[in-house]
């Protein structure tokens, strides 16, 4: 197991490299196979324990090739707007329901699930973990302008009062990657690309130390099918490695989120105010029609909610 991760890119390939020899089903690095579909899973097989910004939805696209879908991702909490209870788990994962949490799911990548692969672990005694790296000062600087960027939604003085949620979610997740009860904000690490990498090593390295290494693999995305299909136990794919995701697509999506709930935030604000002060106009008390649908209105999308 690794104790540190001092030595960053190097020591990140060499545990690469013990995994992979160590693995069994050879066949599968060497040939290239047609990958058969596999049934729906029961349950959580595949634990991404990697930061976002890693390869982490090019590898949610090849496990889902590969048989191992659905994968959950913050896409998925968002879509099922569970975002208050993964906040939940995050902030007291002893007393959290990990298998309900992630019912129906045969993987997990990235955010949030990825700071709870220990609990995953002992959830789901038969999964594995990919941890998935990067060079860290690459990855520093790519999370510092995209998902912990000041503009995203969680971090942005406009949308983050109306995202209360998403910041008790955000701010839960970075606790355990940062080890502070804020998540690196009073620190100044959140806007320190150098301490950033740091930090990133040593969530790698505590990564490899606590999960068994017949259940850990360590990759990249450039790596390719090969060592995933080996340490899945699957025939190697004849399609090519899925990529995706670069900053510069990660940064038009998060612009296109943040002008859609802008715009959102306004048309419900423009209507409850237009609403309730056309109404009170005939009463002649317009003023403070004004102020009780503007209260009424941030109590209703968050704003007043306790985090």
């Amino acid at each position: 197991r690794v104790q540190s991760c001092s030595s960053g890119d190097g020591m990140a390939q060499k545990i690469h490299a013990a995994r992979f020899d160590a693995l069994p089903n050879s066949s599968a690095r060497s040939g290239r196979h047609r990958a058969r579909p596999r049934k729906r899973p029961a349950e959580l097989q595949v634990i991404g324990a990697g930061c976002g910004r890693t390869g982490t939805t090019s590898l949610s696209m090849a496990l889902e090739r590969l048989g191992f879908g659905p994968c959950h991702s913050m896409a998925a909490v968002a879509k099922m707007v569970r975002e208050r209870p993964w906040a939940r788990a995050l902030e007291e994962p002893e007393r959290a329901d990990w298998r309900g949490l992630l019912s129906g799911f045969g993987c997990s990548v990235d955010f949030p699930a990825s700071v709870a692969y220990q609990w995953l672990l002992a959830s789901f005694p038969d999964a594995k973990v990919i941890l998935t790296v990067r060079d860290p000062h690459d990855w520093a600087r790519s999370v510092a302008t995209t998902i912990w960027s000041e503009y995203s939604a969680e971090r942005s003085a406009l949308l983050a009062p109306f995202r209360s949620a998403a910041r008790r979610l955000g701010r839960a997740y970075r606790a355990h990657f940062f080890e502070d009860s804020d998540g690196g904000v009073m620190s100044g690490e959140l806007r320190d690309t150098r301490a950033l990498a740091t930090r990133f090593e040593a969530w790698n390295a505590r990564v490899a130390a606590a999960v068994p290494p017949e259940r850990l693999l360590v990759f990249r995305a450039s790596d390719g099918w090969a060592p995933l299909c080996a340490f899945l136990g699957v025939p190697v794919p004849r399609t090519p490695f899925p990529r995706a995701n670069d900053s510069g697509a990660h940064t038009d999506r998060m612009l296109a989120i943040w002008r859609r709930a802008v715009a959102i935030e306004a048309l419900y604000l423009a209507l409850a105010i237009g609403a309730v002060a056309a109404a009170a106009t005939r009463r002649g008390r317009t003023e403070a029609a004004l102020a009780v649908s503007l209260a009424l209105l941030l109590s209703a999308v968050g704003f007043l909610q306790p985090d």
